[in-house]
């Protein structure tokens, strides 16, 4: 169960993970802001940092972090970017998962650090804007 508030609730049917033979299976994130569930303003670099931040949340209710455990990340964007906005969500990315890690290495005293794919996909008729977020994570 997710804490209130700590993460986007799950949408219908679906779970936002589930944990099977050391694997953290995630379902993808959209960058939804949780109190409000609206996608957050301030385009796809944005919107990638808050479905980085509710993949945290799900990934902690597991006892795990996605910057430490993360196998891959794929990443679905419903519009083409330029490379100059490319090397700017990267950026971000970067520096959102590592400052995760450092958190979660505060909060354990384990280092198992994993150098995750990352693949973006263009899907010009996503559901909703930009980015969205899935990952495999491992679990020990």
């Amino acid at each position: 169960m997710l804490p209130s508030g700590s993460s986007v609730l799950p949408n219908g049917f679906c779970f936002q993970a589930t944990l099977h033979e050391g694997l953290l299976h995630m379902a993808g994130q959209l960058g939804l802001d949780p109190p409000t569930m609206n996608l957050c303003q301030g385009g796809p670099d944005v919107e990638l940092e808050q479905a980085l931040k509710n993949s945290e949340a799900v990934a902690k209710c597991y006892n795990c972090s996605i910057s430490t455990s993360a196998i891959a990340f794929v990443i679905y964007c419903s519009k083409r970017t330029s490379s100059s906005e490319r090397f700017n969500i990267q950026e971000k990315q970067e520096t959102i998962l590592r400052q995760m890690k450092i958190s979660h290495l505060q909060e354990t005293d384990t280092y198992k650090g994993l150098d995750p794919l990352f693949l973006y996909v263009l899907v010009p008729d996503l559901p909703k804007r930009y980015c969205r977020v899935h990952h495999k994570s491992s679990f020990s």
